[in-house]
């Protein structure tokens, strides 16, 4: 990146974008040089996927958010840059796997799940550390195991066809004896937790709603000269513009975004299906928690979810995880459940089920409490992605648009630190 430029331009006011801008604007007070950052986004504010829903009477994050920690520390060092300390606070990183009423701790290993459950997966436990493809993974996990019979009835609410959705099941709902696949942080980091090598947390919002920090961030930026331009539609013809002019332009946007306005048609061809995310809020009672406190110490931060009676349920997490977690009394805390359908609507069935469902994993009755939609989901077809990428890269090339890294979908929050930091200044 050529410094000497007197403008940076960068598309996209997300996580990445953001944590650019705030480097550049570090960088220019180190070495007191006059230059200008302008940070464009489409949208009317900055991190819009903070943006909170509405269920009830209850504001909940649009699906489970949080810092993971250590993996996110080039996070939390920014959000301490732009002066949220005080807005935060940590919580244990413990996730637990619902899988047809039965509560297992995520770093269990296959001797001590239940019997009725690992059957048939002694076979498995080394075959994603061989060679095998992930076709043969799967039907010989559909053939031989209950687990698989499991997925095999609930795979449908993430895609069209198990091998689209895979890597949302394996090894999420097996064994810690199953591994992630080594060479990507973020597996890496998981493989640690799982065979408790290395402890984390989640940096959390001391509300548990991520949309509380924007105005603290935008301000802190604000202050230090990084110009924020919203509700700016940015096409071809803008990125035209704006690299011709001499200025380092920076693409922080999904890359689908970019590939829209290169190829529409390849585009569209390269999602494969489509489904929709709800939130709905349960109200139980703190009392009732008790014994999925005791089994960790702590409540679960997230519960991840396989069960036939409601298979949309995906993942469960609390809306105000610190009440829930030190309560005992009679108080009612807030779950969120994470469902998805084919709909953009749900119906009353669905709320039965789910409330049956939840009700034999707390052995406890619960109330409905609010709904929000909260956005659709997409699979993408991988082998389409690679003539996608290929056309970002040729198009970056030629017009000298930086893009620190192509991705085409939702990104978690330690992964957009590290992208962002990656950025050579």
């Amino acid at each position: 990146m050529d410094l000497n430029r007197n403008s940076f331009n960068i598309i996209g006011g997300g996580l990445i974008g953001l944590q650019i801008a705030s480097r550049l604007s570090a960088m220019a007070r180190k070495d007191k040089s006059i230059f200008s950052i302008n940070l464009y986004d489409q949208g009317e504010s900055i991190l819009r996927a903070w943006d909170s829903k509405t269920c009830g009477a209850y504001r909940a994050n649009n699906g489970f958010h949080g810092i993971e920690l250590p993996r996110a520390l080039g996070i939390k060092t920014f959000l301490e840059e732009c002066k949220c300390n005080d807005l935060l606070t940590e919580i244990p990183n413990i996730r637990s796997l619902n899988i047809e009423g039965e509560h297992i701790a995520f770093d269990a290993s296959l001797p001590v799940w239940p019997n009725w459950l690992s059957e048939g997966l002694a076979s498995l436990r080394y075959v994603n550390s061989t060679d095998v493809s992930q076709e043969e993974i799967i039907n010989r996990t559909l053939s031989s195991t209950m687990l698989g019979q499991l997925i095999s009835t609930t795979y449908d609410r993430f895609a069209d066809t198990l091998d689209e959705c895979w890597n949302l099941f394996f090894p999420w709902f097996f064994p810690s004896d199953f591994k992630f696949s080594s060479g990507d942080e973020g597996n890496d980091f998981r493989n640690e937790i799982r065979l408790n090598q290395k402890k984390s947390s989640y940096l959390m919002p001391h509300s548990f709603v991520f949309e509380d920090l924007k105005h603290s961030i935008q301000r802190s930026l604000q202050m230090n000269n990084v110009n924020f331009i919203f509700n700016k539609q940015v096409d071809l013809a803008v990125l035209d513009e704006l690299s011709s002019s001499g200025n380092e332009l920076i693409w922080c946007a999904s890359s689908f975004s970019l590939l829209q306005l290169l190829n529409s048609d390849l585009a569209r061809r390269c999602i494969s299906s489509k489904r929709h995310m709800h939130l709905i809020a349960l109200s139980i009672t703190a009392r009732k928690l008790r014994k999925l406190r005791n089994s960790h110490g702590n409540l679960p931060s997230e519960i991840l979810c396989l069960d036939t009676i409601a298979p949309e349920l995906n993942r469960l997490s609390f809306v105000n995880y610190s009440a829930a977690n030190y309560s005992d009394s009679d108080e009612q805390c807030i779950l969120l459940a994470e469902c998805f359908t084919k709909s953009t609507q749900i119906n009353d069935d669905l709320y039965k089920r789910l409330v049956s469902c939840l009700r034999r994993f707390f052995a406890s009755d619960l109330s409905i409490e609010g709904y929000s939609y909260a956005r659709p989901t997409y699979s993408l077809n991988t082998q389409l992605l690679t003539e996608a990428t290929s056309l970002i890269q040729s198009y970056s090339a030629q017009y000298s648009i930086n893009i620190p890294e192509i991705y085409y979908g939702p990104i978690n929050m330690a992964k957009c630190g590290i992208i962002a930091q990656s950025l050579t200044l």
